[in-house]
């Protein structure tokens, strides 16, 4: 069951506030098509959060170690991320 938009911002400011995120670095990852936007989050203490959201039509793989915290939408049945959805993923 798909949360509403309002329960979506909670859980993410929830997750923000719990891991420190905004207070340490922020890098690009490569490596994926020109359609994904990918960057990793990285808080002065604590586990990482990459964010990867798909604006092509072509669905895109997650890692293979993903642990996923949120998504926007849901996920392929395949576990892939389809279009205009995004995902936060532990590590």
């Amino acid at each position: 069951m798909q949360c509403s938009s309002l329960e979506l911002y909670r859980a993410l400011l929830a997750i923000r506030r719990e891991r420190g995120l905004g207070l340490g670095s922020l890098s690009w990852l490569e490596g994926l098509s020109a359609e994904v936007l990918a960057f990793v989050n990285a808080p002065d203490a604590g586990e990482p959060v990459r964010i990867i959201t798909n604006f092509g039509a072509d669905p895109v793989a997650l890692p293979e170690d993903a642990q996923i915290l949120v998504s926007s939408g849901p996920l392929g049945e395949d576990g892939t991320v389809p279009t205009d959805t995004t995902v936060w993923l532990a590590g």
